[in-house]
């Protein structure tokens, strides 16, 4: 009975060995088809994220060019402001030497003007005090030409009298 009994727990451990490797042939199996599958979902991931690395390599080149391009351009820039503000500098100055002359000059010639105002005040003054001597100078000549005149007119009077009496006589 021992043996029957043996015979029988052989027969379901054989059985149940059997199924034990079937199950693990089908793991097996089923992990050697999900590695597969894992490996190449894997494989399909590196690949894209290796070609997004490629993109981005090259995005960050061509960025990298930029900026480079771009630091030139601002490097130009300023110095092109700085050449700008340096000549600008030197506008002003000059700008404001110019104002000082231009203020110096009209000085000088509000001076000048002043000047000859004072000179065409002074002349106008000796003009009027000249044509005051002449009227008076000339008044003075015509009341000695009337005087003259009278002289003359009485002398000829007194001659013509001496005359008649000398007719006379």
């Amino acid at each position: 009975k021992i043996k029957e009994i043996n015979e029988e727990h052989e027969g379901k451990l054989q059985s149940t060995v059997d199924s034990y490797s079937g199950i693990m042939s089908k793991l097996r199996e089923s992990m050697q088809n999900s590695r597969a599958e894992g490996e190449t979902t894997v494989n399909q991931r590196i690949a894209e994220k290796e070609e997004e690395m490629e993109v981005l390599h090259s995005t960050v080149e061509e960025l990298s060019d930029l900026i480079a391009r771009l630091q030139g351009d601002l490097s130009v820039a300023e110095r092109r402001y700085l050449e700008a503000e340096e000549e600008s500098d030197h506008y002003r100055v000059e700008i404001e030497k110019k104002e000082a002359e231009i203020e110096k000059l009209s000085l000088e010639q509000l001076a000048t003007v002043n000047m000859l105002e004072d000179r065409l005040d002074r002349s106008e003054l000796e003009r009027e005090e000249l044509l005051k001597e002449r009227s008076d100078e000339l008044r003075d000549m015509r009341r000695k030409l009337s005087l003259l005149k009278n002289d003359l007119k009485a002398a000829s009077e007194s001659e013509n009298r001496l005359l008649s009496e000398l007719q006379r006589s």
